[in-house]
C-alpha cells in the first residue's frame, strides 16, 4: 500500500497522468508527457498559475529592473543563478541575450551567469556544489563588486537548492544596490526547510525574508505552481521549460521597451505584451500534429533500442540549438544513473564557440563537444547499436552536421534528423535506417500577433520558440528511451544518484512511497546500499548527510539495491547486486521479487 503524498512538495510529487508510463508505448509515453506539459500554462488544481495576477505583476516589476538595466548598462549587470538544469539555462539565455545585444542593438553585453560547481557542470554533473549557501554567496559577492545597479535571478525549481538560498541572503544584505527574483515552482510554503550544514538558516526562512522585502517592492518571486514533473522530481522536463519561458518572456517585453522607446506609435502596455508572448509559447506546446508524434515515436523506439543494446545517443548541432542536444544529454547521468557516454552532445566549433567563463574545460579527448572531436573518435566505431540524432534549422545546410550526413549514412548507425523545415536533403529516409522529425510549428498562427514587434525581435522570439520545441522532444527522446531501457517504474527515477542533499532526501521519499515503508526504515536500507555493507556502523548509521552523499556519489545502483533490500526478507547486499546482474531492469526484479 502507498504512502500518502499529501505532505509532499508538489515538485517531488507523482503525477497521475503518468503513473504507469513504465509499461506504455512510445506514442503513449508522447501523449502522457505532453499532457502534463499543458499545467505549465493551465496550472495545477487551485493553484497560482502562470497567468495569475500576481504572478504578472511579479513580471511586470522584473522587466521594469531589466529594461533599466539593458538601457543603462555601465556598472551595471543582470545575473542568472542556478544549479543542474536551472544553471544551464541561465548560461543558455544569458548567452543568448548578449549575442542579441551586441548584434542588434550594438549594446555592451550586460548579462552573466552562475551555475553551482563552475563551467564543469555546464557539461557534467556536479550537484553535490547545490547544498553550499557560504559559496553561493561568495562567488555572487566576486560577481557584484564594482557594480552599481544588479538585477539578481536564482532558480530554483523546487526551492530547495542551499547554493541559491545563499545567494538570495546575500542579496536580501544589499538591497541598496541588488534586485534580488526568486524563481520556483512550488508554493513559498512547501520551501524546502532541512538544515543545511554549517549554515543556521535554511532555504525557506530564507526564502521567507524575501518574500517580505517583496511586500515592500524591493524583489520579486515568480512561483508559479505547474504540477509533478512527468518523470517523478525530474525538474528538467517541467521546471526547465517553465524556467525557459519565464526568463525568455523577461528579456523578450524588456528588449521590446528598449526598442520601441524610439519608435513612435509603439505599443506600451507592458502586461499585454506578456499575455501575448504567454499565449504564443502556450501555442507551441499545444501544438502536437499527428504526424510528429508518429515520427517522434520511431526516434524514441530505435534511441531506447540503442540504450537496451549497450549503444549510445549523440546530439550533432551548432550554436543554441546545438547547445540543447549538450544540455540534455549533461542530464541523463544524475537523473537515470547512466553513464556519462550512454549520451553525448556535440557542438560545431566545441569550446572554442561555447562563450562560457571558463572556455575549454581541459577534460580530454573524452569529454571534448567539437563535431570535429565525434568525427574523428567516435564516427570510425559507430555501430548498429547507435543513434545519431541531428538538431538542425532550415538554414544550417553546409555546415560540419551537412557534411557528416553521407559519413554517417555509410556506417550501420540509425541516424535522426531534427528540423524545423523540410529542406534539409540529406535527413531523407534511406532503407529505413534513417529517420527525419519535423517539428511542425504552426508559424501562420503566429503572424498576427507577432506583428507587434519590430523586426529583428521578431525574429529572437521565433528563435526562442524553435528552441523550447527542440527541448522538449530532446526531453522526451532522452527520457523515453531511459523508460524503455528500466531506468523507471511506475514514473519514478529509481536509478538516480544520491548527489545532493535534496536527491538523498528524494531517495528516502521514493522508498516510503513506492514500498509504504516508513521513513526510518527507508533511511537505514539506503545507508546500508550507499555503504555496500549488511550492518551499519555507528559512524555510517549517524554520520552527516555530506558523508552520505559523498559516497552514494561513487556507489552505483544504491535505489535499486535499496528497492530488493526492502522487498526481499533478509535480503542481503550480495543477493541485492546478484538479483540486480540477472534483471538489470528494476522494473523486471521488482515485479518479479517484490513482497508488495
Amino acid at each position: 500500500m502507498e504512502a500518502s503524498s499529501n505532505g509532499l512538495r508538489i515538485t517531488e510529487r507523482s503525477n497521475p497522468v503518468t503513473q504507469n508510463i513504465d509499461t506504455s508505448a512510445p506514442q503513449d509515453i508522447i501523449n502522457q508527457i505532453s499532457q502534463c506539459e499543458q499545467e505549465i500554462f493551465q496550472g495545477w488544481k487551485e493553484y497560482e498559475n502562470i497567468f495569475s495576477e500576481r504572478i504578472l505583476q511579479s513580471l511586470d516589476q522584473v522587466v521594469d529592473r531589466a529594461t533599466e538595466i539593458i538601457t543603462n548598462p555601465e556598472k551595471s549587470c543582470i545575473v542568472m543563478s542556478g544549479c543542474g538544469t536551472s544553471g544551464r539555462l541561465a548560461f543558455f539565455v544569458s548567452r543568448d541575450i548578449n549575442k542579441f545585444l551586441q548584434r542588434e542593438l550594438g549594446q555592451i553585453p550586460c548579462c552573466d551567469y552562475l551555475i553551482a560547481g563552475g563551467d564543469v557542470a555546464l557539461l557534467k554533473s556536479t550537484e553535490a556544489q547545490e547544498d553550499d549557501p557560504i559559496l553561493g554567496s561568495a562567488i555572487l559577492d566576486q560577481l557584484c563588486a564594482g557594480k552599481d545597479k544588479v538585477l539578481y535571478i536564482g532558480i530554483t525549481c523546487g526551492l530547495s537548492a542551499a547554493y541559491i538560498a545563499g545567494q538570495i541572503d546575500y542579496c536580501l544584505h544589499h538591497l541598496d544596490k541588488v534586485f534580488p527574483v526568486l524563481i520556483g515552482f512550488n508554493p513559498l510554503n512547501q520551501a524546502r526547510d532541512h538544515p543545511i550544514e554549517k549554515w543556521d538558516q535554511t532555504c525557506a526562512s530564507v526564502f521567507s525574508k524575501l518574500n517580505e522585502a517583496q511586500s515592500v517592492g524591493k524583489a520579486a518571486i515568480l512561483n508559479p505552481v505547474i504540477g509533478p514533473e512527468p518523470i517523478t522530481g525530474s525538474s528538467r522536463m517541467k521546471g526547465g521549460t517553465a524556467t525557459k519561458v519565464l526568463l525568455d518572456i523577461i528579456f523578450q517585453v524588456s528588449l521590446y521597451r528598449v526598442i520601441s522607446s524610439k519608435t513612435e506609435g509603439a505599443v506600451h502596455n507592458v502586461r499585454g505584451i506578456i499575455k501575448v508572448l504567454l499565449e504564443l509559447y502556450f501555442k507551441v506546446m499545444q501544438s502536437r500534429p499527428r504526424e510528429w508524434q508518429l515520427e517522434l515515436a520511431d526516434v524514441i523506439t530505435a534511441a531506447g533500442k540503442s540504450l537496451n543494446n549497450d549503444g549510445h545517443i549523440y546530439y550533432l548541432g551548432k550554436d543554441q540549438l546545438g547547445m540543447l542536444g549538450l544540455i540534455d544529454a549533461s542530464e541523463c547521468p544524475p537523473t537515470f544513473g547512466s553513464d556519462f557516454q550512454d549520451v553525448r552532445g556535440f557542438i560545431q566549433g566545441g569550446f572554442s564557440v561555447w562563450g562560457n567563463h571558463e572556455g575549454d574545460l581541459g577534460l580530454g579527448s573524452k569529454h571534448d563537444i567539437d563535431i570535429q572531436s565525434f568525427k574523428k573518435n567516435i564516427l570510425p566505431q559507430l555501430s548498429d547499436r547507435d543513434s545519431i540524432i541531428l538538431i538542425c534549422s532550415s538554414k544550417d545546410q553546409g555546415n560540419d552536421i551537412d557534411s557528416l550526413c553521407e559519413d554517417i549514412q555509410k556506417t550501420s548507425a540509425v541516424m535522426v534528423c531534427v528540423e524545423d523545415e523540410r529542406t534539409f536533403q540529406k535527413s531523407a529516409v534511406i532503407d529505413g535506417s534513417n529517420l527525419e522529425l519535423y517539428l511542425q510549428i504552426p508559424w501562420t498562427q503566429f503572424e498576427e500577433p507577432l506583428g507587434i514587434f519590430p523586426p529583428q525581435l521578431q525574429k529572437q522570439i521565433r528563435k526562442n520558440l524553435l528552441q523550447i520545441c527542440v527541448k522538449r522532444t530532446l526531453n522526451m527522446i532522452s527520457t523515453a528511451a531511459h523508460v524503455l531501457k528500466g531506468k523507471v517504474y511506475q514514473n519514478y527515477m529509481i536509478d538516480l544518484t544520491l548527489s545532493n542533499n535534496k536527491l538523498f532526501h528524494r531517495g528516502i521519499s521514493i522508498m516510503v512511497k513506492l514500498l509504504g515503508v516508513t521513513e526510518d526504515l527507508a533511511t537505514v536500507a539506503i545507508l546500508r546500499a550507499i555503504y555496500s555493507t549488511d550492518h551499519l556502523t555507528e559512524g555510517q548509521r549517524d554520520g552527516p548527510i555530506s558523508q552520505h552523499i559523498a559516497s552514494a556519489s561513487r556507489t552505483p545502483k544504491v535505489l535499486p539495491v535499496t528497492i530488493l533490500l526492502l522487498s526481499i526478507e533478509n535480503c542481503t547486499i550480495e543477493e541485492a547486486l546478484q538479483t540486480l546482474a540477472k534483471y538489470p531492469a528494476i522494473r523486471t526484479a521488482f515485479h518479479t521479487l517484490s513482497k508488495v
